[in-house]
């Protein structure tokens, strides 16, 4: 199947650059499946992600990575508004998982 995928920088949070990826199959005109996810990236290069909105497991749910006690909760959503969801509230979902986690 083909795919497509962008990202883009968020805005930076304690030092860390916070960026959300996109990716869609198997394109971005004709979505079947999709995951759009906010990351951190680390000095090292390594990436800790924060919170996902994906079509993984035959549903589209939201992986709350930043809570203390991470869940996934059940979401009926299109690639566009998952993306509108997490670039809303980027900067709450990185502090709660700074909270919670530590980065």
């Amino acid at each position: 199947m083909a795919e497509a995928q962008y990202s883009y920088e968020l805005g930076r949070y304690a030092g860390l650059v916070v960026n959300l990826s996109m990716w869609v199959a198997p394109d971005f005109d004709a979505v079947e499946e999709f995951a759009a996810v906010v990351y951190c990236s680390h000095d090292d290069g390594t990436k800790t992600q924060i919170a996902r909105i994906d079509t993984a497991h035959d549903r589209t749910h939201f992986d709350r990575l930043f809570l203390a006690e991470p869940d996934k909760k059940d979401m009926g959503c299109t690639w566009h508004e998952a993306e509108a969801q997490l670039t809303d509230n980027w900067r709450q979902y990185v502090r709660q998982y700074q909270q919670h986690h530590g980065l």
